[in-house]
């Protein structure tokens, strides 16, 4: 009786702090969009215009590109598209995607992301479902 009591009491500690654990990890994984912002926001007015968010997304294909072919491929990609948006992406279906394929996904993703139509993203598009699909891409 006394090993079932504490098999449970364990049992109820360890799932108390995976869920605290798992809160935490949740707040430190998602964007620094303040940091973001500051990087690439040069002229200060609180939104990303494409061209702002297409200098960060150049600079992240850069980094990503660890083999330096031009291209991305499939495992260079993981967890930031889908293969059926990175299928629909790849024009020239070489299975990889060039930085101008890697660019038509941000503009899209922008372009969604961009609710209120007005060619910019503030924090809060960012923070929408959508910026964070872009936001991916971006970090």
């Amino acid at each position: 009786m006394h090993t079932k009591l504490l098999l449970c009491a364990t049992t109820l500690v360890f799932f108390a702090l995976s869920c605290v654990a798992g809160h935490a990890q949740g707040k430190s994984r998602g964007p620094d969009l303040d940091a973001f912002m500051q990087q690439w926001d040069p002229d200060h007015d609180g939104t990303l215009s494409l061209d702002e968010v297409k200098k960060a997304a150049d600079a992240r294909f850069d980094a990503l590109d660890t083999d330096h072919e031009g291209t991305l491929d499939k495992k260079e990609m993981a967890r930031m598209v889908a293969a059926k948006e990175m299928t629909k992406a790849d024009k020239d279906k070489d299975g990889t995607l060039d930085k101008a394929e890697y660019e038509a996904i941000v503009a899209d993703r922008f372009q969604a992301a961009d609710t209120d139509h007005d060619g910019t993203l503030d924090k809060k598009e960012l923070g929408s479902k959508a910026g964070k699909a872009l936001m991916r891409m971006l970090q």
